[in-house]
């Protein structure tokens, strides 16, 4: 398992709120094609899902690495 520990000193900024904006665009694109990238406020991210996971995996997966990231 990865991991990576980094200080909260953005726990009030708008980084939070932009970040959540884009995944939450992530989450909504899944359900319609298996890769996505964008970019918000100067926060850039992407989600491709594998070719050899089905629709359902791929919708399912997403919002659930969305959540694992702000955890």
């Amino acid at each position: 398992m990865l991991a990576n520990f980094c200080s909260n000193d953005t726990a009030n900024s708008s980084y939070i709120v932009d970040r959540m904006s884009l995944l939450d665009s992530f989450s909504s694109r899944s359900a319609s094609i298996d890769f996505y990238n964008d970019t918000f406020n100067n926060i850039y991210g992407l989600f491709l899902c594998r070719g050899d996971v089905n629709t359902s995996t791929c919708q399912n997966c997403v919002p659930g690495a969305k959540e694992d990231i702000f955890r």
